[in-house]
């Protein structure tokens, strides 16, 4: 069965309905994607639990979870919906009631189909419009992966596996166990 996309401009995405399903504008393209599956939230809560804690011990910025809209252009039109997202104290003017502008951190976790285009397209537009950092985390193979932008793009900060820490330039004493984002 072939599905016709539907295209919309960003003032008409906006007209939405509130939705707690996946939905993304992407070069004006509508794509809603089935909701992630339990694994899937779970891995992404257990990134949350331990990043929001800190950043709200040290007073940092906000963490936000999926659905959440950010918009990165509102004339292409783009809009996404990153699993998780991490805007710093100084730039927390651009979550209105939704995130206007890059964050500083995007977290994706994707298997199969949805890491091609998480690891390529996703990464790129996250790099074209200034996301500083992005995780990718496959639950497949249970790895985390960490880009950070450079001028060129993202440069590879690592590839973390079980028995790991996760390392990030933003939470400088946050040691984040791998086994503990995999764990059941």
């Amino acid at each position: 069965m072939a599905i016709t996309p539907i295209k919309l401009s960003y003032e008409e995405f906006s007209q939405l309905p509130e939705s707690n399903l996946p939905h993304e504008l992407i070069d004006g393209e509508l794509r809603m994607p089935a909701a992630p599956n339990l694994r899937h939230q779970r891995i992404v809560g257990h990134i949350f639990v331990p990043v929001n804690a800190y950043v709200e011990a040290h007073d940092l910025g906000i963490v936000i979870q999926s659905p959440a809209d950010v918009v990165l252009d509102q004339d292409r039109p783009l809009v996404v919906q990153p699993d998780l997202l991490y805007i710093t104290k100084e730039r927390a003017a651009i979550a209105r009631d939704k995130v206007f502008g890059a964050p500083d951190l995007t977290v994706e976790v994707s298997a199969g189909r949805g890491a091609i285009f998480d690891r390529t397209e996703k990464a790129t537009m996250y790099a074209e419009y200034g996301v500083r950092q992005y995780w990718h985390v496959d639950p497949d193979l249970e790895t985390v992966e960490v880009r950070r932008l450079e001028r060129h793009g993202y440069e590879p900060v690592g590839v973390f596996r079980r028995g790991d820490r996760l390392r990030s330039l933003f939470f400088p004493d946050l040691r984040l166990s791998v086994d503990d984002i995999f764990a059941p």
